[in-house]
């Protein structure tokens, strides 16, 4: 049984620890600091992907009452998102995470690729 255990893990790599909010947000500016144009280039045409098929304003997260938040999405090696995590917990967090987990993008120059975003805010 213990060998089976482990060469189920070994045939899932993409798998990971699941993060909390800080780890995530630790990781994003990590990630920010070093500054890879190719990063940068591939999260601005994935956010430009998304707004073009307005990705954000489906499933009617927006309607869900309750304050706006903020998620990071962690993107896999495959253009994946396999994470997403939220600043605070609720049914709209809970909304856009699904919405956003699973999406597929192509595949980014390095991985894994940290997106912040911020939901439901109000510009006033």
């Amino acid at each position: 049984m213990r060998q089976l255990f482990y060469i189920v893990l070994l045939s899932f790599p993409s798998i990971s620890a699941a993060l909390d909010f800080e780890q995530a947000e630790k990781l994003l500016k990590k990630q920010w600091i070093e500054g890879d144009p190719e990063v940068a280039a591939y999260s601005e045409e994935r956010m430009q992907y998304e707004n073009s098929i307005r990705l954000d304003e489906r499933g009617g997260c927006y309607g869900i009452r309750g304050d706006g938040i903020t998620q990071i999405l962690r993107i896999n090696e495959e253009g994946v998102v396999d994470q997403v995590v939220s600043s605070s917990k609720g049914p709209k967090s809970e909304c856009f995470r699904e919405l956003y987990l699973g999406t597929k993008f192509k595949k980014p120059p390095k991985a894994p690729i940290y997106r912040k975003m911020m939901m439901g805010y109000s510009s006033s």
